[in-house]
């Protein structure tokens, strides 16, 4: 097998893993925990965007926040409290 052809089936599969990703997250945690009070909005292959009816999203998320979500980007002065 040359390399072109190992790194076709290498980006198949990352980009595979990815969509298993993003739907676990979509039907697991978002359609899950929001029902119709989540509207997808757009996808890519890394990100969804959503419209999301709800009091709080930080209290909603807090208890999952380390396993669904990146926040290594919001300011310190916003604590998402576990």
């Amino acid at each position: 097998m040359g390399l072109r052809v190992f790194f076709h089936i290498l980006t198949g599969l990352i980009l595979d893993l990815s969509k298993i990703l993003i739907y676990t997250f979509h039907y697991n945690y978002a359609k899950k925990n929001y029902c119709d009070k989540a509207k997808l909005l757009y996808s890519d292959t890394d990100s969804l965007i959503y419209e999301i009816q709800t009091e709080d999203f930080y209290v909603d998320i807090a208890r999952d926040v380390d396993l669904w979500f990146d926040t290594s980007e919001y300011p310190k002065e916003l604590q998402i409290k576990k």
